[in-house]
């Protein structure tokens, strides 16, 4: 019996366990990415009354401002990934391709 256990054992792939410390890090990443993200999206909207005075336009058209603001939010977030996952930051998705 020893011996099937180990060959069984053998065959399966080894799954990473982050440790309680990698937890932390993850989250605390998290966390600090949504508040900068809400930051960001509260100081254009504080803004916007300054830029349609500055810029003479009306809301309509300086709400633009704050949606090309997320946008280029959101355009980002792919080239990081990419990049993150090209030095192995990125762990798969599980799947696997035979």
């Amino acid at each position: 019996m020893a011996g099937t256990a180990a060959t069984v054992g053998a065959n399966l792939p080894v799954v990473y366990e982050p440790s309680q410390a990698g937890k932390w890090l993850v989250a605390g990443s998290v966390m600090l990415g949504t508040f900068l993200s809400v930051t960001d999206a509260t100081v254009v909207n504080v803004a916007m009354p300054h830029m349609m005075g500055s810029v003479g336009k009306d809301l309509l058209t300086i709400t633009w401002v704050s949606t090309a603001c997320g946008i280029a939010e959101t355009i980002m977030v792919m080239p990081l990934l990419f990049l993150l996952s090209a030095r192995g930051y990125v762990a798969d998705s599980g799947h696997q391709t035979e």
